[in-house]
């Protein structure tokens, strides 16, 4: 059979079944018009970043954590800040440095304390100086004192006053002496 849905008011991905038995599933709807597809795990990851930030807020979040982390730079960037907001840390924590790094200023603005906290240190260690330099002095704060370590001198020094005032003391003295 075929379908053509010009403009879906919905679009969502799926999975049902426990890891490695699930089926993973498409679905787009138009004017009271469902089409579901059963798809191949390859082929959800081969959407690409406009197909991806397409999908609902929902559907992302009901990504799998695997899936999350075979999604590439291009993919993630496509993710609107909402859809970044609302994932859970354990998933932001098992997206790849390349894609983190991608993050716009504003997709990584959208993430709380709470996830970027939660980040892997080669995570935050991969980071841009830029995207560090435009942190809030809370996300700053949220970072441990082995992620603070794991930085390097160009990123230290990309910091404003305001977000070092914010360090703690022992994230201070966690730092090397050529970070400083």
């Amino acid at each position: 059979a075929s379908f053509e849905l010009e403009t879906p008011d919905h679009f969502t991905v799926g999975s049902i079944g426990p890891p490695g038995q699930r089926a993973f599933y498409l679905q787009a709807s138009e004017a009271g018009t469902v089409v579901t597809l059963k798809a191949e795990k390859e082929q959800i990851r081969a959407l690409g970043s406009a197909q991806l930030g397409a999908l609902s807020t929902e559907s992302i979040v009901a990504l799998q954590t695997q899936q999350v982390a075979a999604l590439g730079s291009a993919q993630v960037g496509g993710l609107e800040t909402d859809q970044l907001a609302a994932m859970e840390s354990a998933d932001l924590r098992a997206m790849n440095t390349a894609a983190l790094r991608a993050l716009s200023t504003a997709q990584l603005d959208s993430l709380a304390s709470e996830q970027i906290g939660a980040l892997a240190t080669a995570q935050v260690a991969a980071l841009s100086t830029t995207q560090l330099a435009n942190m809030s002095s809370e996300d700053l704060a949220a970072l441990t004192s082995d992620q603070v370590r794991a930085l390097s001198t160009g990123q230290i020094g990309g910091l404003s006053t305001g977000q070092m005032a914010n360090l703690t003391s022992e994230d201070l003295q966690a730092l090397k002496t050529e970070q400083v």
